[in-house]
């Protein structure tokens, strides 16, 4: 996310030429102005491409939550005498299930999305 929001907004700020097409810069240290250019296609193209990464790694993510949920579940379960603080500790986990499933669904459903635009701005 961090790669990805800047370069949609750059992108977005580009294609409604609210950004200029290149933007010279003189460093400190430089003998010569840097020119950077932003081309539309590109940030497109490196904002999807991070968009894609980002939903894999949540993936993994959701794998190591899900490992850390279970090992919970399963001391608490242990637990031969519940106290207030095991219903705590169990209303806690549900949420924490809840919360674990809307991620997944959510990216399950934006995967497709970023693989499309990927393709779609690679072609």
């Amino acid at each position: 996310m961090l790669f990805y929001y800047p370069l949609e907004h750059l992108y977005y700020l580009r294609i409604h030429d609210i950004v200029p097409p290149s933007v010279a810069l003189r460093l400190p240290f430089a003998r010569k102005p840097v020119t950077i250019k932003f081309d539309a296609s590109n940030l497109a193209l490196w904002s999807t491409r991070a968009w894609a990464v980002y939903l894999i790694l949540q993936f993994y993510h959701l794998r190591e939550d899900f490992r850390l949920w279970k090992a919970q579940r399963k001391a608490l379960q242990r637990v031969k005498e519940p106290s207030a603080n095991d219903d705590a500790e169990r209303r806690n986990l549900s949420q924490r299930w809840d919360a674990m499933v809307n991620e997944l669904f959510g990216s399950i459903a934006n995967l497709p999305l970023a693989l499309h635009w990927f393709v779609a701005i690679c072609l």
